[in-house]
């Protein structure tokens, strides 16, 4: 990063002189986005770790208004979400007693309080 900053504070300064020396202020903008579009770092291409719930945790469902969602009275067509089964999709999974992660996490009451 000290190294943009160094390209950048030379930037300014070539640009302040090109505006000096009469240049258009079209003509500096296009150096300054020339020099900047070179010197920026490169980002990695941005990829999904699971396809299946695009790494939110959940699943998207779409339910037209029957049992497809599991309620079982009538009621309008809606969105809904299902745990995913990848990591991501663990908090929204109920904890299960023969999980070791589950198990450590959980939290038993005693006397109704935590």
């Amino acid at each position: 990063m000290a190294e943009l900053a160094r390209t950048v504070s030379q930037m300014l300064s070539l640009a302040s002189q090109m505006r000096h020396d009469g240049a258009t202020p079209a003509e500096v903008t296009h150096y300054l986005e020339g020099v900047l579009r070179q010197a920026w770092p490169a980002a990695r291409v941005w990829h999904y770790l699971c396809a299946t719930c695009d790494d939110y945790g959940l699943e998207m469902w779409q339910c037209p208004g029957d049992v497809t969602c599991g309620r079982r009275f009538p009621h309008m067509a809606h969105s809904f979400g299902k745990p995913c089964t990848c990591a991501k999709g663990r908090p929204f999974r109920p904890p299960r007693d023969d999980d070791p992660l589950d198990a450590a996490n959980s939290r038993k009451r005693r006397g109704g309080r935590l």
